[in-house]
């Protein structure tokens, strides 16, 4: 993680909680129960699994060892884990953000004190999935509760360079969105020239082929309508994380 310690003052909470109440309300989140708030002053970390992106936020007193009060914005991480890599993306309703309350993991010595720090839970509002986010291996862990399925679904992730966020502020990831959208565009322009400049027309067709099964994996994994355009915040966000590997990897076609 970024910082082994983020925590914010109390007093700041009250006014905070107060000017977030009606949005947390909407979410059938109790304002009893979750003192921080999903913004930038409380933002803890960011990280993407497989191209979804997590935002963790942390909302406890300074010096705490342990902490009850953290927050794990991210989309609807059942219905993601068992269907992001199924065809029918375009059938099901776009990702939108989900809010999960969660703690610090620590083991107990025998006086009770926390001790060893592991990582950090969390479970959805209705107990059907209980995860894990492990630092020290950087893998998200995400398994169903009370059914046959025991499954669990584990995810390497990584950090995020910078903090977007998964709600709110739409214009600023829609302009990010673009811009992505574009780079991406005009690298796949430049190399597919290249290769049909250096090693013929060939070539430069293998590419497009490529490109075009990558598009449709990156809607399965994202979520997307039929034209393969994101539909939500978390959507775009999904995309511009899988167009920066990709961009990264469209030199491999010129080696």
């Amino acid at each position: 993680m970024k910082r082994s310690a983020i925590s914010t003052h109390l007093s700041c909470l009250i006014p905070q909680s107060i000017r977030h109440f009606a949005m947390l309300s909407l979410l059938g989140i109790s304002i009893n129960t979750l003192a921080v708030t999903p913004d930038k002053e409380h933002y803890f970390s960011g990280m993407y699994a497989q191209g979804i992106p997590f935002n963790l936020y942390y909302g406890c007193a300074e010096g705490n060892v342990s902490c009850d009060d953290m927050l794990l914005v991210a989309p609807d991480l059942e219905r993601w884990a068992l269907t992001h890599d199924k065809p029918d993306f375009q059938n099901k309703p776009p990702f939108t953000a989900q809010y999960y309350p969660a703690k610090t993991l620590h083991s107990t010595g025998v006086d009770g004190v926390p001790s060893m720090f592991h990582g950090y839970t969390f479970r959805d509002k209705n107990n059907t999935i209980s995860s894990f986010i492990d630092p020290t291996s950087q893998t998200i862990s995400i398994s169903k509760v009370g059914s046959f399925d025991q499954t669990t679904y584990k995810y390497g992730y990584q950090e995020a360079n910078e903090y977007l966020p998964l709600t709110g502020d739409a214009e600023l990831v829609d302009f990010r969105y673009q811009q992505s959208d574009k780079s991406l565009n005009e690298s796949y322009r430049n190399i597919k020239e290249e290769l049909t400049k250096n090693s013929g027309q060939k070539s430069a067709q293998a590419l497009k082929q490529d490109q075009i099964i990558w598009i449709q994996n990156r809607s399965r994994i994202c979520g997307a309508d039929k034209h393969h355009q994101p539909r939500s915040q978390i959507e775009k966000l999904c995309f511009m994380q899988l167009n920066k590997d990709r961009e990264n990897r469209f030199s491999l076609w010129l080696e």
